[in-house]
């Protein structure tokens, strides 16, 4: 019984990284308020006839529609794997350090590494999805000292 209940788990955790966004995607529902509007039934979005507009944000920060909710949950989820893609692809010291010994790019050629690339990457979405989520903020909490925006 010892032995099965080892393999189990053995066999559980070999699925980390798939249970790790299952966890996540959890978390991101919990947080952006799905449950709030699971339970309160809001609109998708709300079209006002006389100036031909659709809202997908409501102003008061007590009230939120469904489509609010899908953008905080996307832009949860971009700030997420924006700092994963920095934490897996920054080089430590001492990888930079043999990198740049094996490398010998000429002075005047402009060499970028893939992962570099994917670090300066990870963070601009980073920054720019937070910009967002603060714009946001700032939409919906008129006291909000440091808004950059108005969304």
């Amino acid at each position: 019984m010892k032995i099965a209940r080892e393999t189990y788990y053995r066999e559980y955790l070999r699925y980390r990284t798939f249970i790790g966004v299952i966890c996540l995607c959890i978390t991101f529902a919990f947080l952006s308020g799905q449950m709030w509007n699971h339970i309160r039934r809001p609109p998708l979005n709300v079209f006002n006839q006389h100036t031909r507009e659709t809202k997908y944000i409501h102003r008061s920060p007590r009230r939120q529609y469904l489509g609010e909710s899908y953008v905080v949950f996307a832009s949860y989820a971009a700030i997420t794997i924006g700092f994963i893609l920095i934490n897996e692809f920054l080089p430590s010291n001492t990888v930079q350090r043999k990198a740049k010994k094996k490398i010998s790019a000429p002075k005047w050629s402009f060499y970028v590494n893939k992962n570099t690339l994917l670090v300066y990457f990870g963070l601009v979405m980073s920054v720019a999805f937070f910009l967002l989520m603060s714009s946001m903020l700032c939409s919906k909490n008129r006291k909000y000292s440091y808004c950059v925006g108005s969304f």
